[in-house]
């Protein structure tokens, strides 16, 4: 299973609604402005959303994408090879178009400072700067659209789609960023994976289906 076609069926259920929701989306910031959508968005809050959305961001995280990876390489080195490779060439383009690109972009809490006050969540640390693309957002899709590829059961690959869209939100419900933010940095890692993707089936060795688990289970019967 190595062609386009084949990696879009493994991938669909959650590639299609991604493009729906996506093109819903560039439908929304066509017509509103950023501050316009991010406002109506703060509006909508309380103190369940707060807690949970909180806690929820952290697992668009580094740190979290990296504890994954440890994992993966107990079930299949190929695995981990996959959502660490993605993370990281997602990563970098994000930060180069954070830095380098689109290096004046504000913040919602820079943004409306003196214009809006926003409705922020006490304990969450806030950004100002370096706002466009959402690192979490690319993260948190590059990690759950290669965890979906692992699975054939449905319900986790619709379960994996859902998880990364409520990371991205997060990113929007805390003020850490804007939807179109969050829009961006979910195509980059969509992207990224779907090209790594293609090239990384075609690596045939066959230490790439081995694991810690079963190189510490050859290694406990040798010393039997």
């Amino acid at each position: 299973m190595n062609s386009i076609k084949d990696i879009f069926q493994r991938s669909k259920l959650f590639l299609i609604p991604y493009l729906i929701l996506f093109l819903v989306n560039i439908s929304i910031l066509c017509f509103y402005d950023k501050s316009s959508i991010h406002i109506w968005t703060n509006k909508h809050n309380n103190l369940f959303f707060d807690y949970f959305f909180s806690l929820l961001t952290n697992l668009g995280d580094g740190l979290f994408v990296i504890a994954v990876v440890i994992v993966l390489l107990f079930y299949r080195y190929g695995h981990s090879i996959l959502v660490f490779s993605t993370y990281a060439i997602s990563g970098l383009l994000v930060q180069f178009l954070k830095l380098i690109v689109f290096a004046s972009s504000p913040r919602p809490k820079h943004y409306f400072d003196g214009l809006y006050n926003l409705h922020f969540v006490k304990g969450v640390d806030m950004l100002y700067n370096y706002s466009f693309p959402s690192g979490h957002s690319a993260s948190a899709f590059a990690m759950l659209l290669c965890l979906s590829f692992f699975t054939k059961n449905k319900i986790l690959k619709l379960l994996c789609f859902v998880m990364a869209c409520l990371i991205a939100y997060s990113r929007v419900y805390l003020s850490q960023h804007f939807l179109i933010d969050a829009v961006a940095g979910s195509a980059i890692g969509i992207i990224v994976v779907l090209i790594y993707y293609y090239f990384h089936l075609r690596i045939n060795g066959k230490w790439m289906n081995n694991s810690l688990r079963v190189y510490f289970s050859n290694k406990n019967k040798r010393e039997i």
